[in-house]
């Protein structure tokens, strides 16, 4: 098949949810498909080139202040200000022209932000839409965090949800995440194709008594439940039990990653990490203090991948098949989390048990190969069906 993918990401290097999934999936497409990629970038993103075989990709720059511009002007307007702000004339003439040249024998668009351009293309469409977006905002609207996330989320959260199911109409497939979004929307036929982790091949020292006992903690700090997270592990844990503690340390690490002092000097933001799965190694546990969102959480599949031991909010376990005191250890509060934090403390026993059994979780449940081969065989399904 010749697939036009249209992405609001440009999807290498894989730093984050929304790359890891769109390059795992291409990446294995493109071995047996021809690829086309049209996506949009940051005005100063780095691009490098794709490490998998691409007819042609064209990017397309959009800034900061074009996205909010054009989500302010949606919000008069009664569409999603989460779609409308990726409106670009210069995206939908590059897709025409990619169409065009391409003749591709189908779309792929990635998100629900590039659906508009679908219509584009004379070839029939499907959509892998990730999470239920409106099920994120309304969430957003009822959380914590600033007062300006608050009131977008409960001014958009309707529309989106109104847009994500009419997507049915519009594409042949439609593919998501997670189950739990999935009955959500109520949309007939969608396939559920969860997220991966890749098995690294860097292994893990046997555990070892050291007497700094590592916590970390990784994401991208700009996705607000990340950042929630992070102040409540600073604030609610960290703080309250942990600040003058030697014997145990914090690493956080992930991109836009804010800084953070302690008088004991037990903090340690790291920021981006080029080789994240050699820093999760070294770690103790791994936490996901996450307590809302949509999908699942990437940050446990990733550290079950590396055989580290997981404490996880129960919103973030409940996505993965977490079961406590099984795969990891699941907390309803920080002071909950607290508390698992010593148990794993006391016993690096059951550390070693939870990690193994991670481990396996992953394997039999979150495989990009059997994914990919759902989104495969979808697409090639969407080709054949009449309209």
């Amino acid at each position: 098949m010749k697939i036009l993918v249209i992405s609001p990401v440009y999807p290498y290097p894989p730093h984050d949810g929304d790359r890891i999934r769109i390059y795992s999936f291409l990446k294995r497409l493109a071995k047996r498909h021809t690829i086309r990629v049209v996506t949009f970038a940051g005005i100063r993103e780095l691009t490098k080139p794709l490490d998998f075989k691409c007819n042609k990709i064209d990017v397309i720059r959009i800034g900061r202040g074009a996205i909010m511009a054009n989500a302010a002007a949606a919000f008069f307007s009664g569409k999603s200000m989460n779609v409308a702000a990726y409106n670009s004339r210069e995206m939908a003439e590059a897709v025409k022209k990619a169409d065009a040249e391409f003749k591709p024998d189908i779309v792929y668009c990635y998100r629900i932000r590039t659906a508009p351009y679908a219509a584009l293309s004379k070839a029939p469409a499907v959509i892998d839409i990730v999470d239920s977006l409106g099920l994120y905002l309304e969430r957003q609207s009822k959380a914590g965090g600033s007062l300006f996330r608050k009131i977008y989320a409960a001014a958009d959260k309707k529309r989106v949800l109104k847009f994500e199911r009419e997507l049915e109409g519009a594409f042949r497939q439609i593919f998501i995440n997670a189950e739990e979004d999935a009955a959500y929307l109520k949309i007939s036929g969608i396939i559920t194709a969860p997220n991966g982790a890749e098995i690294p091949d860097v292994k893990r020292g046997a555990v070892k008594s050291n007497p700094v006992y590592t916590v970390g903690y990784f994401g991208d700090f700009n996705y607000a439940p990340n950042r929630q997270g992070l102040d409540i592990l600073l604030k609610k844990i960290w703080k309250k039990h942990y600040k003058s503690d030697k014997s145990i340390r914090l690493i956080i690490a992930g991109r836009n990653a804010p800084a953070a002092v302690n008088e004991a000097g037990n903090v340690i933001v790291k920021g981006y990490v080029p080789d994240l799965e050699k820093e999760i190694k070294s770690w103790d546990v791994s936490v996901a203090p996450v307590f809302y969102g949509a999908g699942r959480q990437n940050k446990v599949l990733l550290s079950w991948a590396c055989k580290v031991p997981v404490i996880a909010s129960d919103f973030a376990a409940r996505g993965v098949y977490g079961e406590n005191g099984k795969n990891l250890l699941s907390a309803a509060s920080p002071d909950g989390i607290k508390e698992c934090i010593e148990k794993l403390r006391k016993n690096r026993a059951l550390g070693a048990r939870l990690a193994h059994n991670g481990k396996l979780t992953l394997l039999k449940y979150f495989n990009w190969d059997r994914s990919a081969a759902s989104i495969e065989r979808g697409l090639k399904n969407a080709v054949r069906r009449k309209k």
